[in-house]
């Protein structure tokens, strides 16, 4: 990045003295505009304007620097890991970090995919300040399997390489078993609180992302399926969503717990659970 925009200021200042040295002719050659100047009129011109080139390229360095640090600080340094974070790209994903005695530090991820199954990633590894991230080549994945009886297991373990990177507050996450496809985590409290992926008793699965304007919901209700964008209005979302036959049905959304309560056209509440909240 320097190295262009120093490129740039001196082709600048060349241009301008250039247009200088034009300006600056000896006494007695003609220069349209000019022939009444006197020789030290055109020197005092052609200082002056060297004089702007020398600014005008002192001020562009000047932003130059200014944007590169402020990049950097957006990229690079230290950061406070420890604590629950939320995936805001997909909103299914929940991830988990705490420090180890040696400096490092140990991410769970869990990826809902339903009230019975969540992917899980084990992640450890050392946050480096100067790169702003955590690299890892052997985090630990499976799935993990609860079932109606009370038991659960852990299934198809695999081990997955990665990175975790600082951007601003946001964490980004690339991983293998999800094609290095980027995933970025803001820390609970930071979010909007409604973001998450939330699971019923019967199965059925609520994802709620925020966007610009509102929150993109999708729903299954009873095995139907309902997807829209809601609004907030202060103590909830609210608004239609679209029915796979493009049917339109009102949705009203409150937080309850560390769930979400949904009642469709005015009808009774159903509870859907933190997915996170349901896996322990």
């Amino acid at each position: 990045m320097k190295k262009k925009v120093f490129a740039a200021c001196l082709m600048a200042v060349t241009m301008a003295a250039v247009t200088a040295c034009g300006a600056a002719k000896p006494a007695g050659q003609s220069n349209a505009g000019n022939e009444q100047m006197t020789e030290e009129e055109q020197d005092a011109m052609g200082e002056e304007m060297a004089g702007q080139a020398d600014q005008m390229a002192e001020d562009m360095l000047s932003d130059a620097q200014a944007m590169e640090d402020d990049f950097l600080d957006q990229v690079t340094g230290e950061m406070d890991l420890e604590g629950s974070w939320q995936d805001e790209t997909s909103g299914r994903a929940q991830m988990e970090i705490s420090m180890n005695e040696d400096g490092s530090c140990t991410a769970v991820i869990y990826w809902g995919g339903s009230a019975f199954e969540t992917a899980v990633w084990e992640i450890t590894g050392t946050f480096d300040p100067v790169s702003g991230s955590l690299t890892y080549d052997s985090a630990k994945q499976y799935l993990h399997v609860a079932r109606e009886d009370g038991t659960d297991s852990e299934e198809d373990e695999t081990t997955t390489d990665g990175s975790l990177s600082k951007v601003g507050d946001r964490l980004l996450w690339k991983d293998s078993a999800n094609d290095y496809e980027d995933h970025f985590f803001v820390k609970d409290g930071e979010g909007s609180g409604y973001d998450g992926y939330y699971v019923n008793e019967e199965d059925d699965t609520l994802t709620i992302m925020e966007e610009e304007g509102g929150f993109f919901v999708e729903v299954l209700i009873g095995g139907a399926y309902y997807e829209g964008t809601l609004t907030d209005f202060g103590e909830g979302l609210n608004g239609d969503l679209q029915g796979e036959n493009d049917e339109t049905v009102p949705v009203v959304i409150l937080p309850e717990g560390e769930g979400m309560q949904v009642r469709v056209d005015g009808g009774e509440p159903l509870y859907y659970e933190n997915a996170m909240s349901a896996m322990e």
